[in-house]
């Protein structure tokens, strides 16, 4: 269907670590992917690609415990660009910054017959 572009994301606290994104991650605690997901070893890449080493606290594949450990002020979470959107939304979380080198894909798979909405956002009809 697409690519989507990858983002930091923390709670507004963190709002002065914009100015010297990416080099100010290295100053929050960052919640990152398991190993199963693909984007934790992007991630990893970029870090080392940027000479950022960020405190790990914990590893997850879920964006709702991404969204409520950033908005507990825990730390900061890197998420697809859907998921930022959905984020970002209430004024609590904050975008950091763009990991321009990131993108991950988003996937549709339908019935031949169906002509439903899901069927209209893959024609781009919507």
């Amino acid at each position: 269907m697409g690519v989507n572009k990858t983002f930091a994301v923390a709670h507004k606290k963190y709002k002065k670590h914009k100015k010297t994104f990416p080099e100010s991650l290295n100053l929050i605690p960052f919640f990152n992917y398991t190993n199963e997901s693909f984007l934790k070893y992007e991630i990893e890449l970029f870090f080392s690609k940027n000479s950022i080493s960020p405190r790990i606290i914990g590893e997850a594949n879920d964006v709702d415990l991404f969204q409520v450990i950033a908005e507990k002020g825990l730390g900061f979470v890197i998420v697809p660009e859907v998921a930022k959107n959905r984020l970002c939304q209430n004024g609590e979380l904050i975008l950091l910054g763009e990991l321009e080198e990131l993108q991950t894909s988003v996937w549709g798979i339908i019935k031949k017959n169906y002509k439903g909405l899901g069927y209209s956002l893959l024609k781009k009809q919507i």
